[in-house]
């Protein structure tokens, strides 16, 4: 019979990449919607840059969100394998 062999410690790594990578651009978003806030020049070029820094800022955002996900999704797929591996060793 065949051994699958799942290294936890490399899921568990994955996760915490996930979750740093959520954190530095969600960052990236708080500084961009910063740069939009001082902005100071004329009204229609201003108001052109701050609508394009705010979508950017959102997209980030979004970006952090998913990774964040992603992260728990990884996670919780480690404990369902891992509690399947234990019922089928107890069984």
């Amino acid at each position: 019979m065949s051994q699958i062999y799942v290294r936890w410690n490399k899921i568990h790594q994955h996760s915490e990449q996930l979750e740093s990578c959520s954190s530095r651009v969600e960052d990236y978003a708080h500084r961009v919607n910063s740069i939009k806030n001082q902005l100071i020049m004329s009204d229609s070029v201003s108001a052109q840059l701050k609508a394009g820094l705010s979508a950017d800022s959102q997209r980030l955002i979004k970006i952090s969100k998913e990774l964040k996900r992603l992260s728990s999704v990884l996670d919780e797929v480690a404990k369902m394998y891992k509690e399947t591996e234990r019922g089928m060793i107890d069984s």
